[in-house]
């Protein structure tokens, strides 16, 4: 019995972890909702997906690239601009639901996490 409870208790913090933000700063947008978040010129579209992800294809109006495993991950996204407004997308949306909540919590007032991340995309890619 208590191993059941224990099971059920990881399982549930699993699936909570991997349900998108934690921080009250963070807003979802929908795939579709990008192209009027980025007719803003202050809105900057940030991919956290690793090289060879991005070099599958990415999502036009991508400006940033910051491998979310990398080393300087962190670093590279507490240096950006507080004024500008972020969206933030990978694979599916953890990656980016981790970047978005350390934004948030860093003080950037405008952070987006873009449900689904490139995979609920439906739109035209860019490759390279």
């Amino acid at each position: 019995m208590r191993y059941i409870f224990h099971v059920a208790l990881l399982i549930s913090i699993g699936l909570i972890a991997c349900t998108g933000n934690k921080h009250e700063g963070v807003q979802q947008i929908s795939p579709d909702g990008l192209e009027e978040l980025l007719a803003n010129e202050n809105t900057v579209l940030i991919d956290v997906r690793t090289p060879e992800e991005v070099a599958t294809g990415y999502i036009p109006g991508a400006t940033l690239f910051i491998d979310a495993y990398s080393d300087d991950f962190e670093s590279r996204l507490l240096q950006l601009d507080k004024d500008k407004t972020y969206a933030v997308y990978c694979l599916r949306g953890g990656r980016s639901a981790r970047a978005t909540d350390l934004l948030a919590s860093q003080g950037f007032s405008s952070v987006y996490n873009v449900e689904g991340g490139i995979d609920a995309y439906t739109g035209r890619l860019i490759k390279n």
